[in-house]
């Protein structure tokens, strides 16, 4: 029996361009703000913003009820949101100080491979594809962290973005574990909120100051607004995909949106395309698409089914 596949609208197509296209461009947006501003309190404060416009979108379309969900949800989705933005965002605005924002996302791409590891703690066990893609992803996150002729510093910053990737991945696992708002864009606002702030305390406890906000120049401002506000409204985007667009079509941001970093950090960050960069990126992204394959569901869509998000952005 011929089996035909439906074809993909065009409203479908020109989100997914939204998410390859803007979420791949945060990492290099945060490289230009952490320029010239604090990097935890810039973190904390453009997610802080963000988490009210995402949340007074909700409580204007949705109603309060939806915002403001009966029992621990908030208080889960504040605990989210701290291990995602306080300390998986936390790690990418403290790095691409001293790692080429390209190379940030590379790093950063390896998350699902975090994610399909922690499932063997509850006793889900990977699809051979999946372990295959596993340990493809972790030779090309050593091929990209390992050159001899990169600083040592600069190998300890890749590894707090590991860190930070591992943080992330955990954040996600959990959200499909515990009481989480219904909305998921009230869930995403508190994550917001909560871990925006957060990060913003962290900044103040190791000396940040508030302050050093105003002397930061005009780039560094024109990507905090774009942060604060279009690559918040994307997560919108990403939400309405899970629901209106094949999961292993949404599930290919994950290896789109380096590539998209990688370029735009070329040009117009003056970043370099070493041999070194392209051949851990290629195994990188070759592990990262096998995982997705191998983890992607046979049913309707499921939460931890899909990389959730990534540390340019919440969502």
């Amino acid at each position: 029996m011929l089996v035909t596949r439906a074809p993909v609208s065009m409203s479908v197509m020109g989100a997914m361009t939204v998410i390859y296209l803007v979420w791949g461009s945060t990492y290099l947006a945060v490289a230009f703000v952490v320029d010239t501003m604090p990097p935890l309190i810039a973190s904390g404060l453009r997610f802080v913003l963000a988490g009210l416009l995402i949340g007074g979108l909700v409580w204007g379309f949705r109603g309060r009820r939806a915002l403001f969900p009966r029992g621990r949800a908030i208080l889960t989705a504040g605990g989210i949101g701290i291990i995602m933005i306080g300390i998986g965002n936390a790690a990418l605005a403290l790095a691409v100080r001293y790692v080429d924002s390209g190379l940030a996302a590379l790093i950063i791409a390896i998350t699902p491979v975090w994610i399909a590891l922690l499932r063997l703690t509850v006793g889900q066990r990977p699809a051979v594809m999946t372990w295959l893609g596993i340990a493809i992803g972790l030779v090309g996150v050593v091929a990209l962290i390992g050159p001899s002729d990169r600083a040592v510093g600069s190998v300890l910053w890749a590894g707090v973005l590991i860190a930070g990737s591992v943080a992330w991945a955990f954040a996600s696992f959990l959200t499909t574990r515990v009481e989480m708002p219904p909305d998921a864009f009230a869930g995403a606002a508190w994550e917001m909120l909560i871990g925006g702030g957060a990060s913003l305390l962290m900044g103040v406890a190791v000396g940040e100051q508030v302050g050093d906000l105003w002397s930061a120049d005009s780039r560094s401002w024109i990507a905090f607004g774009y942060l604060s506000v279009v690559a918040a409204l994307a997560f919108a985007v990403y939400v309405w995909l899970l629901t209106n667009a094949p999961i292993s079509l949404v599930a290919t941001y994950a290896y789109v949106n380096p590539v998209v970093a990688v370029t735009l950090g070329v040009l117009f960050n003056g970043e370099r395309v070493t041999v070194g960069l392209l051949t851990g990126g290629v195994i990188v992204l070759l592990g990262v698409v096998l995982v997705v394959g191998g983890e992607r569901p046979h049913r309707a869509p499921a939460k931890d089914s899909v990389p959730a998000g990534h540390p340019g952005d919440v969502g």
